[in-house]
């Protein structure tokens, strides 16, 4: 930026090193670096810069605000153009952007005045990001984090360009008779439920049905205001921890309501890519396509997953990696002790005297699941009320395995307290890695009755506090 020249390279005139430094002198900047990584540097052995920063994680860490929702705001704004239009900078012109993007996606072979076209097309980012950096660069609290962020941009980089390994004839044939399988779903698994009707080949979910099932069964379920059955997916996974009998129901709600197998991004060598969306929540974890991703679907699609000959396929994920960060961030050493016992759920529930040794192996298991909606619950102020209606113990009971807990981890409860008051006196949290989460004026006034209740204002600061500390490492598969 600094000399002003500019290089402009068409496809075959690249080289097998890059046209620019990657040394610890000098600044790789990109806007979704992990797209110039994984179609460029990646495939031609260029290798990582050692200082990369990605303008998009920036400005997505400099608006990032607890009162809005990613899909609330504006077609673009987190583009290139959304963010030069934030700033009040000078815009790309969309619709020539759009009609060489176009002429792009359709292939070559290219003219002489196409190619032309493309490069200035191509020039017109760089141009257009080197009018962002100034006004950005003053956003960043902190430029080590920031190069931190950007190395995480070359790892995505990398797994999306590997993609995850298929079983694309296993694939090919369940889509071709998705149909069928579709029935033989709701004829072999709603048996215990019988929620579902088949008319003309077609299942059809009845809400009547549904509402007979939990008075057969005496269950109560979460109402919206007018009285009818909350039949989100969010509110059937959350009562799933009161009746796991539930989740086998919820899965198949979602794999027929929801899943399109066509949707899924597999490429003709059996690999399933997709854009993962770094930083893609206020918490900073990835965000990849639920329909597109193969472990965004129900959890029976992963038995698609498959190494090539020859090849293992490792899927590394951590355990009760929440309530450790929640231990080692408060300094709470009874909390820490338990996390070390190798259950923490179980810890805890024996600590409070929930556990005996004359139990039965279900009996724990149900003791675990109960305290596991305990543990999580209570780091992300979770009140009695909330509690006893997830558990489906008594309100006297959530209030004194409430009680027990904050007696028997003070210096957690003194610390998620401390979380709270911090947010409201500044307006914002952060964690190591990610981010300064605005919480808004705007915000507190339009939700005031919810943001008075200690209980919600508790839970979503702790969200955003354990959440965004595991974040780096969620929402990932590792394979090879």
């Amino acid at each position: 930026m600094r000399s002003g020249r500019t290089v402009r390279l068409w496809q075959e005139e690249l080289g097998r090193f890059p046209p620019y430094r990657l040394d610890a002198d000098a600044v790789f900047w990109a806007y979704m670096a992990s797209a110039e990584f994984c179609g460029c540097h990646i495939p031609r052995g260029w290798g990582q810069p050692a200082r990369i920063l990605d303008a998009y994680l920036e400005f997505r860490h400099h608006v990032n605000d607890g009162a809005v929702k990613a899909e609330d705001r504006p077609k673009g704004f987190y583009s290139l153009a959304g963010a030069l239009r934030h700033f009040g900078l000078d815009e790309i012109d969309a619709a020539r952007k759009d009609t060489v993007r176009d002429r792009i996606l359709q292939g070559p072979p290219f003219t002489n005045a196409e190619r032309a076209d493309i490069l200035a097309y191509c020039e017109d980012d760089v141009r257009a990001l080197a009018r962002l950096i100034p006004r950005l660069v003053p956003t960043i609290p902190s430029l080590p984090h920031a190069y931190f962020r950007g190395q995480y941009a070359w790892a995505i980089a990398q797994e999306e360009r590997r993609g995850v390994p298929v079983d694309l004839p296993s694939l090919a044939a369940a889509r071709r008779f998705w149909d069928d399988i579709r029935c033989d779903l709701v004829a072999e698994l709603d048996v215990p439920y019988r929620c579902y009707e088949i008319v003309n080949g077609v299942p059809h979910w009845r809400n009547n049905l549904f509402l007979e099932y939990l008075q057969r069964n005496s269950m109560t379920w979460s109402r919206h205001e007018s009285g009818a059955l909350d039949l989100r997916d969010q509110t059937f996974r959350e009562m799933a921890g009161r009746y796991p009998q539930i989740e086998q129901l919820r899965e198949l709600r979602f794999t027929l309501s929801k899943l399109r197998l066509n949707d899924l991004a597999v490429g003709r060598d059996g690999r399933n890519r997709t854009l993962l969306s770094p930083y893609g929540t206020k918490t900073a974890r990835n965000t990849p396509s639920n329909k597109r991703y193969v472990f965004g679907p129900a959890k029976w699609i992963r038995f698609f997953i498959a190494p090539p000959p020859g090849y293992g396929l490792i899927h590394r994920d951590f355990a009760q990696q929440e309530p450790r960060i929640a231990a080692i961030l408060s300094g709470d050493k009874a909390l820490l002790h338990e996390c070390e016992s190798g259950d923490v759920y179980l810890g805890i529930a024996q600590r409070l005297g929930f556990l005996r040794e004359s139990m039965s192996s279900e009996e724990r298991k149900g003791v675990r699941t109960l305290f596991k909606t305990v543990v999580l619950g209570i780091m992300y102020g979770l009140g009695a009320h909330s509690l006893a209606m997830r558990t489906g113990v008594s309100l006297y009971e959530a209030r004194e395995i409430l009680a027990r807990l904050r007696a028997q981890f003070r210096t957690f409860e003194d610390y998620a307290e401390s979380v709270v008051d911090h947010a409201g006196l500044f307006g914002e949290l952060s964690n190591a890695v990610w981010l300064a989460d605005a919480v808004s004026a705007a915000h507190q006034a339009k939700n005031g009755a919810q943001l008075s209740d200690p209980e919600h204002r508790k839970r979503d600061s702790a969200r955003r506090q354990y959440r965004g500390g595991a974040a780096p490492n969620s929402d990932n598969s590792a394979n090879s």
